[in-house]
């Protein structure tokens, strides 16, 4: 889930999937607590021990692999400094981190 958050209603997955999301600390179109707590509902679903990620303050972006997830259903969630897109990048750095991070997660499955 690229900057997404809960648009409506709640969010509470009765069943494991493995889970990758990345939000900007600056999104004014859905904000990055939003997207933390997608994460965190898909945590609980994926029986990890949840404790909110770190936010990047400054410079890249910062990712946190979930610990203690059930087998197959990883939690991924990185903070990057930037707004609402699908396509963050690093200061000075001409493509986006975040396409081999969602490859290496999934392709490990």
């Amino acid at each position: 889930v690229y900057s997404g958050a809960q648009l409506s209603g709640n969010c509470t997955p009765s069943k494991s999937v493995a889970y990758y999301g990345s939000h900007g600390t600056s999104d004014g179109v859905l904000g990055y607590d939003g997207g933390v707590k997608l994460a965190q509902n898909f945590a609980t679903a994926n029986s990890c021990m949840w404790a909110t990620p770190p936010k990047v303050t400054s410079g890249n972006h910062m990712c946190t692999n979930v610990t203690g997830c059930a087998t197959g259903y990883p939690v991924e969630f990185c903070s990057f400094n930037g707004d609402h897109t699908p396509d963050p990048r690093d200061p000075n750095m001409p493509t986006s981190w975040q396409y081999q991070l969602v490859w290496d997660l999934f392709s490990k499955l």
